[in-house]
């Protein structure tokens, strides 16, 4: 956490080097605060004696989207070029999160002080999600695979020869964006367990679009350890919703901000 020039000089100037600040930082958060552990990014933290327990964030399809050029991503939330499209259905996702997990997962195998991981970060889910698909340019090699598996699932779903996107009702709607998140969480998870088995998977840190969405919630509930949401512009949280998270998930949720 030492990125200011003013905080890294002073700290520098007090402890005489980053890792020696971060050990007096984390003797201070246990036994003066009685933290047992910190959020995710404290490299400085995590690496002093390993005395608090951390959790790992992963980018996977946002690092993806940057990876192919649709990430558009400028705030805390994700965004993707194409209608907002998670590139999840490429074939060539699943080998990416396989080697992403290798390289930033694997090294905590067996560390006991690491909790788990996140990934990535507030991802997409507008209810016209499968409209936006449909509208895809099937042309463009970075959206065929989403727009074939957008037309894929309304002829499923529908039965007809000529499906047209005059045929999306929201129920359809909401099926299909969670089997993109469906495709989301398998492809994660199966990348996380080969890596880092140990640990948990604690979700993508969901916005409310999401985790207000019963579809989604059970999908994300059957595969990670523990839900996250980032719950804003309440005082006190819905209980109604609250409970229905527990309901639909199966699973403990952990809200992450605020």
């Amino acid at each position: 956490y030492l990125n200011s020039p003013n905080q890294k000089e002073a700290a520098l100037e007090k402890y005489g080097s980053a890792d020696k600040w971060g050990l007096a930082a984390t003797r201070q958060l246990i036994n003066d605060w009685y933290f047992n552990a910190s959020t995710s990014n404290t490299g400085d933290l995590a690496s002093v004696e390993n005395r608090l327990i951390t959790q790992g964030s992963v980018g996977f399809v946002g690092a993806y989207g940057t990876k192919i050029g649709t990430n558009n991503s400028k705030g805390g939330n994700t965004v993707f070029l194409g209608n907002n499209t998670m590139n999840v259905f490429d074939p060539d996702f699943v080998t990416y999160c396989d080697t992403v997990a290798a390289t930033t997962a694997a090294p905590y195998r067996g560390n006991s002080f690491v909790l788990g991981f996140y990934s990535d970060n507030e991802l997409p889910a507008p209810l016209p999600m499968l409209d936006n698909s449909l509208k895809l340019d099937p042309t463009d090699e970075r959206f065929a695979y989403s727009y074939a598996n957008a037309w894929t699932f309304m002829y499923m779903k529908t039965g007809k020869e000529n499906v047209s996107i005059n045929d999306v009702t929201d129920e359809l709607r909401r099926e299909y964006r969670a089997m993109v998140y469906d495709r989301y969480f398998k492809v994660v998870a199966d990348a996380l367990e080969r890596s880092a088995c140990m640990h948990q998977y604690i979700g993508c840190r969901f916005i409310d679009n999401c985790f207000k969405d019963e579809y989604i919630m059970r999908v994300a509930g059957y595969y990670c350890d523990v839900v996250t949401l980032n719950y804003y512009s309440v005082w006190q949280g819905d209980p109604t919703l609250l409970a229905n998270l527990q309901r639909w998930a199966g699973k403990p949720f952990a809200i992450t901000e605020w």
